[in-house]
């Protein structure tokens, strides 16, 4: 996947909204190790339990 800008780090799918696509598209990358890889939301070069609860506490919140 590529790099989608967005203004919520975890709204991974770019659509101004984190919902549950985003968590979809986590979980389906959970436990990646790629470097810039779109669901490590924490950039620390994995995608992991701290990328998930990044996620979950941003879940609803929309752009402005």
């Amino acid at each position: 996947l590529s790099a989608i800008t967005s203004c919520l780090p975890a709204d991974i799918d770019g659509s101004g909204v984190v919902g549950f696509d985003d968590l979809n598209i986590l979980l389906a990358s959970f436990g990646d190790q790629q470097s810039c890889h779109i669901a490590d939301i924490s950039g620390d070069g994995s995608v992991d339990f701290l990328d998930m609860n990044l996620l979950l506490a941003s879940l609803g919140q929309a752009c402005d």
